[in-house]
């Protein structure tokens, strides 16, 4: 499934896992959200710029994959002070 897309891109019930969850951080109230990219990165960031319904700021990993606790450290400048939400991309929540 990822051998020509990021798992991000990877479509489950007719949409993105990256909408299923961005749709519901923006039912929650979320107003931005960082995304990590890293294979494919190009790819991914086309298919967020079609979205309008909350800031997309991009944290780009392509030298290097920084897994969950990297992404966050490496993004630490893009979140700001407030409280985050750290989501990962293979799972579908409600």
């Amino acid at each position: 499934l990822t051998d020509d897309r990021p798992k991000a891109l990877v479509t489950v019930a007719g949409r993105a896992l990256i909408d299923h969850v961005l749709d519901r951080l923006v039912d929650a109230g979320v107003q931005r959200a960082v995304v990590n990219v890293h294979a494919f990165a190009d790819a991914l960031e086309t298919h967020l710029k079609r979205r309008r319904d909350l800031e997309i700021v991009i944290s780009d990993e392509r030298k290097q994959l920084m897994e969950t606790g990297g992404g966050v450290k490496q993004a630490r400048p893009l979140l700001g002070d407030a409280p985050i939400i750290v989501c990962n991309i293979d799972s579908v929540w409600d």
